[in-house]
């Protein structure tokens, strides 16, 4: 397990060593967001996807699509329900980090409201494998948490950036794009 730990944290930097994520970006790209345990690695077995909120659920039709623009280093995703961020107020706040103003991923209507760095949803190719980055918590990061992982159909948690640092009970994640 150790290794398989070193291994993942060998290749995240490899990748951020290699591909910035603050590359931009030529053609709009449309896909799901898939997520992994960190352990498995980002070719490792799927836990569920993102539904349309920014809410992992089970694999299944209710799995969202989601539309990556093309532009500037700053990319906001976007599902039918509307702009996907981390900085909604109104949201469940991220319990793992000291940062104020970090919410669970959510794709809403009225939008995150800020377009900064903090929202931003890149796209980085690595062996065969398209990675989601953000840049909330430690930096250029693919990594995510979640409390729990869902117990069924029609069950959908929360989804946060992943921070320097994992509480009690965390349940670390990465996040993939497969274009449809």
């Amino acid at each position: 397990m150790p290794s398989q730990l070193a291994s993942v944290i060998l290749l995240t930097l490899s990748t951020l060593a290699l591909a910035s994520p603050l590359s931009p970006r030529a053609a709009s790209r449309t896909g799901k967001v898939f997520l992994h345990k960190t352990s498995d690695g980002i070719t490792g077995k799927k836990v569920g996807c993102l539904d349309v909120s920014g809410r992992l659920i089970l694999e299944s039709s209710a799995c969202a699509s989601y539309t990556v623009p093309p532009g500037p280093a700053i990319t906001i995703a976007r599902t039918s329900a509307g702009e996907c961020g981390m900085s909604f107020a109104d949201e469940p706040q991220n319990p793992d980090t000291g940062f104020p103003g970090m919410s669970a991923f959510r794709c809403k209507s009225e939008g995150t409201g800020s377009h900064d760095a903090g929202d931003q949803f890149d796209l980085v190719e690595s062996q065969g494998v398209t990675q989601v980055f953000t840049v909330l918590g430690s930096g250029a990061n693919d990594g995510v948490f979640t409390k729990k992982l869902p117990a069924g159909d029609g069950d959908a948690v929360d989804v946060f950036t992943r921070g320097f640092n994992l509480g009690e009970g965390s349940i670390d994640m990465l996040w993939t794009f497969q274009d449809i």
